[in-house]
C-alpha cells in the first residue's frame, strides 16, 4: 500500500528497507515465492506521497512498512467511516502469513464485505482509495487470491465436504469450476466403491451437471440388472424386462431367459418360450430353431404342413444398432505458416498462431511460439505468462517442464507446484512424482512436498501403491510411505501394471515372480518368463517352455522348443495360444489341447472360423477342423474381419473373400485395415472401402489414427487434412 506522505529523503530509506525487509523473508523461507512477487510489487509501488493524512491514511501507510500491529488497530477505527477500504486493509493483514493475525477465514469475511461495498462507492471516493493502493482493481485481486488460498487447502483436504464447502463460499474463476470437477470426480469414486444402484442414483441426482454422470447412468444399469436378478430365476429376468425395457441390459435379460427356457433343446421348450416371453427379442431366433427342428426334409409338403402346424410364424426383422455417443474433439491444424485448432465439425476454434502444437490432452495443449513452448486452454488462452524450454502434455492434472535447464511440474493453473530445480522429474502417478537430485531419486507429492528422500540411484512411476528403485545397481519395492517392502537385491523387477498379477524379477540372469508384499511368489527360478496374459505366463527352462498361473503354478508343462519368437508369439488370447515344437506350430487351448497340430510352419491368431497357416513358405487358411479351406499360395495372410482378409502374393497385397477370391482387381504395395476401411499404400497413400472404392485419394504421405474415428492425412508439402472414417467424410480439408 501506499504511504500517507513522506519526503524525498525517507521514502528513499523506507522503499531500501522495505526491499532488505523482504529479501530476508525469502532468504529465511518465511515468505513463499509467489506470495514474495506479490509482496515485492506492493511495496516497490507503495511508495508515493499523499497530501492527506487520517486514521485510514495512517493504517495504510503502516501497513506499507509492515506494521501490521498498528496497521488493523487503525483499519478496525476506520471501518465506521471507510468501512469498504478498511475492510480490504484489513483483508490483506489476514491474507498474508507473515503476521501474527493471519487467518484466511477472516480474510474472506473482511474481502467479501469490500467486494460488496466497492460497486456503491463514489468516482471521487474511489479515487481516493486508490491512491492509497485500494483500488477496485486490487479487491478483485485479493478476493480471487485468498479464493486461491482457499481451493489450495481444499485441495490439500481433497474431501468431498471440503469441495462443498469451497464451491458454496467461493466463486472466482478457475477455482470454482475446478472444484466442482474434483468434487464430481469423488462423488463419482465414492459412488462406484460402494457399487450399487442406489449410490448411483443418489450421485446422478445430486451431480445431474457433471461429466461422469453418461458412466454413472451405465452404471445404475448395470447395478440395477444385477441386484434385480440376483437370484437367477427366470422369473426374475422377466420381471427385469417388465419393470425396465429401455436398460441396456435388457437384451441380457432375454438371453438369459431364453438360454434357461431352451437348454434341453426341445422344441416344446422353443415353443413354451415364445408363449411366456411374446415381445422378446429373441422370438424371432426360437422360431428359426423350431424351423430347424420340425423341417427335416425341404419339400412343399413339408412346408405346408408347418404353415399349418404354426399359423403365427413371424417375419424376421433386423435389430437396430445403438451408436455411441460422442463428445467434441480439437484437431491441430496448418495454413502453410502457423497452426491452430478446428473441431470434430471442421469449424476453426483456434486461430492459427503458433509455430507447433500438440493435440489437446485433458483440454490444455502444448504449443509453441518460437523455440518457447507453453499451454492453452480451448478457449485459445495461455494457463499463464511464462514460456519454457521442453515440456511434455498434462497428464492426470499436471506438466512435467523444463526452465534454465533444470526440470519442474506445473498444475491445471500454470502454478508450480514442483519447482524448476531437478534433473529430472517424471510424469504424475500414483499420486506422486519422482525427482532427480544430484544423481539421487526421491519422491514429491501433488502438493510438491518431498515425502521420500533422495537417496535411489533409479527410480519408476508409483503403479498400484508399489515403486521399483534401486540401491547401488540392485532393485527392490518400496510403498508410497518409502518403506522397504522387499530387500535391494534383484537385477530388474517390471513394477505392478495390473494390481492382480504378480511382477516378474530377474536375479542373477534367471526370472521368477514377486508380490505386491515383496514375497517371491515361489522358489522356481526360470531361464525366461513372459508377461501375462488371460492370467497365464510363458516361463522357460532351457530349451523348453510351459505356461504357468499367476500363483507360480505350473498349468501347462514344458514341453513346447523355446526360441525369441515363442518368447513374443506365444501367449494366450481368448483362451487359445500359439506354440512352437521343433519347427512346427500349433494352437493350443487353456488346459494344454492341441486345437490345431504341430503340423504347420506357422499359424495365425485363433479367432473366427478361418485361420491363417503356412506350409513350404507359402501362406493358406484352414477351418477349424484344421481341413484346408485356401490353398497356400500367399507369401503373407492375417485373419478374416468380417468375411474379408488381407493377404500378399508377388509382393502386392490385396483383399480375398472367405473363398479366397479376390474381392477387387487392385492390389498395393501395403494394405492395413482402417475400420471398416483400408489404408492403401503405393507411393503415395490413400483410404478405400472393401469393396476398392476410393475415398480418399492416393496423394498423402502420411496417415495417422487420431481417435477412434479420425485420421490426419499428411501431404507431401506438409499440409494436413482430417477424415471421418465412421461417417466416409472430410471433416477438414486444407485445400
Amino acid at each position: 500500500m501506499r504511504p500517507i506522505k513522506s519526503s524525498t529523503k525517507e521514502f528513499s530509506k523506507q522503499k531500501e528497507g522495505a526491499q532488505r525487509l523482504l529479501f530476508y523473508f525469502c532468504r529465511m523461507k518465511i515468505l513463499k515465492p509467489l506470495l514474495a512477487l506479490s509482496v515485492l510489487t506492493i511495496a516497490l509501488s507503495a511508495f508515493k506521497p499523499i497530501p492527506f493524512k487520517g486514521k485510514l491514511e495512517k493504517a495504510f501507510e503502516a501497513l506499507s512498512i509492515y506494521n501490521y500491529f498498528d496497521a488493523r488497530n487503525y483499519f478496525y477505527k476506520s471501518v465506521k467511516k471507510h468501512k469498504a477500504s478498511a475492510s480490504y486493509g484489513l483483508a490483506v493483514i489476514y491474507e498474508r502469513d507473515d503476521n501474527p493475525f493471519h487467518s484466511l477465514d477472516s480474510a474472506y469475511q473482511y474481502i467479501v464485505i469490500a467486494d460488496s461495498l466497492y460497486p456503491l462507492l463514489a468516482p471521487e471516493t474511489l479515487t481516493k482509495y486508490s491512491q492509497l493502493g485500494a483500488s477496485i482493481e486490487e479487491v478483485d485481486s485479493l478476493y480471487t487470491r485468498i479464493d486461491s488460498l482457499f481451493f489450495t487447502r481444499a485441495a490439500e483436504t481433497n474431501s468431498i465436504e471440503g469441495w462443498k464447502e469451497f464451491i458454496s463460499n467461493h466463486r472466482s474463476e478457475p477455482y470454482n469450476n475446478i472444484a466442482v470437477q474434483e468434487l464430481n470426480e469423488l462423488a463419482f469414486q465414492r459412488a462406484r466403491s460402494i457399487d450399487n444402484s442406489e449410490a448411483y442414483r443418489s450421485f446422478i441426482e445430486s451431480y445431474s451437471n457433471a461429466e461422469q454422470v453418461d458412466e454413472a447412468q451405465k452404471k445404475l444399469e448395470e447395478a440395477l440388472f444385477r441386484e434385480e436378478t440376483a437370484s437367477g430365476l427366470i422369473v426374475d429376468y422377466q420381471k427385469f424386462i417388465r419393470e425396465y425395457p429401455n436398460s441396456p441390459y435388457r437384451l441380457e435379460a432375454e438371453r438369459t431367459v431364453y438360454d434357461k427356457f431352451t437348454q434341453d433343446g426341445k422344441r416344446t421348450s422353443y415353443v413354451q418360450f415364445i408363449k411366456d416371453n411374446p415381445k422378446s427379442t429373441l422370438t424371432s431366433k426360437a422360431w428359426k430353431k423350431i424351423y430347424a427342428l420340425e423341417i427335416k426334409e425341404l419339400t412343399p409338403e413339408s412346408i405346408a404342413a408347418f404353415t399349418l402346424k404354426y399359423p403365427n410364424y413371424p417375419y424376421l426383422d433386423k435389430l437396430q444398432e445403438e451408436y455411441d455417443l460422442v463428445t467434441t474433439r480439437f484437431y491441430p491444424v496448418y495454413n502453410g505458416e502457423k497452426w491452430g485448432f478446428i473441431d470434430e465439425k471442421g469449424n476453426l476454434k483456434i486461430q492459427y498462431r503458433f509455430d507447433f502444437v500438440e493435440p489437446f490432452i485433458e483440454s490444455l495443449a502444448l504449443v509453441g511460439i518460437g523455440d518457447s513452448i507453453t499451454f492453452i486452454n480451448k478457449s485459445g488462452r495461455f494457463i499463464n505468462e511464462d514460456f519454457y524450454e521442453d515440456g511434455f502434455s498434462f497428464k492426470r492434472g499436471f506438466a512435467v517442464v523444463s526452465k534454465n535447464g533444470k526440470y519442474g511440474a506445473l498444475n491445471r493453473l500454470g502454478e508450480w507446484v514442483i519447482p524448476a530445480q531437478y534433473e529430472d522429474v517424471g510424469e504424475f502417478s500414483g499420486g506422486m512424482f519422482y525427482l532427480l537430485d544430484n544423481d539421487l531419486y526421491g519422491y514429491a507429492n501433488q502438493a510438491g512436498e518431498v515425502i521420500i528422500d533422495f537417496k535411489f540411484s533409479d527410480a519408476n512411476d508409483f503403479m498400484n501403491d508399489r515403486a521399483v528403485v534401486a540401491l547401488d545397481e540392485k532393485y527392490g519395492l518400496i510403498t508410497k510411505e518409502g518403506e522397504q517392502i522387499s530387500e535391494f537385491k534383484y537385477q530388474w523387477i517390471d513394477g505392478f501394471k495390473k494390481s492382480g498379477n504378480p511382477s516378474r524379477f530377474r536375479i542373477d540372469g534367471k526370472f521368477g515372480l514377486i508380490s505386491k508384499d515383496g514375497v517371491q511368489v515361489d522358489s522356481v527360478l526360470y531361464d525366461q518368463l513372459g508377461e501375462f496374459a488371460e492370467g497365464k505366463a510363458l516361463f522357460a527352462v532351457g530349451d523348453k517352455y510351459g505356461f504357468l498361473n499367476n500363483y507360480g503354478d505350473t498349468i501347462i508343462q514344458p514341453k513346447y522348443t523355446f526360441s525369441p519368437k515363442a518368447f513374443s508369439e506365444s501367449y494366450f488370447n481368448n483362451g487359445h495360444a500359439k506354440v512352437f515344437q521343433d519347427d512346427k506350430v500349433a494352437i493350443i487351448d487353456s488346459s494344454g489341447q492341441k486345437v490345431f497340430p504341430a503340423i504347420f510352419q506357422d499359424v495365425g491368431i485363433y479367432a473366427g472360423n478361418l485361420i491363417p497357416i503356412k506350409k513350404r513358405g507359402k501362406w493358406g487358411y484352414a477351418d477349424l477342423e484344421v481341413d484346408l479351406a485356401i490353398p497356400y499360395q500367399f507369401e503373407s495372410a492375417e485373419n478374416f474381419r468380417d468375411s474379408v482378409a488381407i493377404v500378399q502374393k508377388d509382393g502386392k497385397f490385396f483383399l480375398i473373400d472367405t473363398l479366397g477370391h479376390p474381392i477387387f482387381d487392385s492390389a498395393y504395395n501395403n494394405l492395413e485395415y482402417l475400420g471398416n476401411l483400408l489404408v492403401v499404400k503405393d507411393s503415395l497413400i490413400g483410404v478405400i472401402d472393401r469393396t476398392g472404392l476410393e475415398l480418399v485419394p492416393l496423394n498423402y504421405q502420411s496417415i495417422d489414427k487420431i481417435d477412434n474415428k479420425v485420421v490426419r492425412l499428411t501431404s507431401p508439402n506438409g499440409t494436413v487434412d482430417y477424415f471421418n472414417y465412421l461417417t466416409n467424410r472430410f471433416i477438414w480439408r486444407q485445400d
